[in-house]
């Protein structure tokens, strides 16, 4: 945006020239969110293992999808956002639901034409009811891994999400959304009228320059997206070098 490609009446509030006229930059901003709100206390002192965060499954929230678009972690420590972290306690553990095919879209604006100052991030997290309605599966599930018989060993009590419904449910999810790290989607490949970028990578009406992160990705990953990244970043070097 600062180098003048974007939308151009975004672009005109700053006084930068445009160069391509490219709606679609900033636009389509996708992230997965994860609840910080899965939360057992232990009998005793927890140990952590590896990386703390091993045991993971993808699973469907509904049975009708085609893929699953639920993460869930199993976390050694307390995994919580600063609003559900007042209920951590001694010796505590988490099961944390994240969602990995959200329908909510946000998007990025320039604050100034200050190359120095951050950008606006309007993640507009969970903003779409699809994705609570995941959630809510998410967080059931949670409930039924912490307290199966499996995990009674390892469980004192259940402090969060215990039997909460409704609106209090709601907000828990929503006190307890988090980023997972993954913001991708604001350069997108493709062909209509919010694309940035060609099959080959290629910034439409900018000469020599292509675009190889998360932002071309059309849809985010149903998953971490470092290993994508490399592939992406792989494909240009064999574009580059054909």
């Amino acid at each position: 945006m600062l180098s003048g490609i974007g939308d151009r009446t975004e672009l005109a509030r700053f006084g930068i020239d445009t160069v391509s006229h490219l709606p679609g930059v900033g636009q389509n901003f996708q992230d997965h969110p994860i609840i910080g709100g899965g939360l057992w206390e232990a009998p005793g002192p927890v140990t952590a293992h590896n990386n703390v965060a091993e045991a993971n499954l993808f699973v469907k929230s509904r049975p009708e999808l085609d893929t699953p678009d639920l993460h869930i972690w199993h976390v050694e420590a307390p995994y919580l956002s600063d609003i559900t972290g007042q209920y951590a306690v001694e010796n505590v553990w988490s099961i944390s639901p994240g969602l990995v095919r959200p329908e909510s879209r946000g998007f990025l604006r320039l604050k100034s034409a200050n190359p120095r100052d951050d950008m606006e991030i309007h993640a507009n997290m969970l903003s779409d009811e699809r994705d609570m309605v995941a959630l809510r599966r998410g967080m059931e599930i949670t409930r039924e891994l912490g307290n199966s018989e499996a995990m009674k060993p390892f469980v004192k009590r259940e402090i969060l999400p215990g039997d909460l419904t409704g609106k209090a449910l709601d907000d828990l999810i929503r006190n307890g959304a988090m980023s997972m790290h993954h913001p991708t989607s604001t350069a997108k490949m493709g062909l209509d009228d919010l694309s940035v970028a060609d099959a080959e990578l290629r910034v439409y009406g900018v000469k020599n320059l292509r675009v190889a992160d998360a932002s071309i990705m059309p849809l985010i990953t149903t998953g971490n997206t470092q290993a994508p990244c490399v592939i992406i970043g792989e494909r240009l070097a064999e574009i580059l070098s054909n």
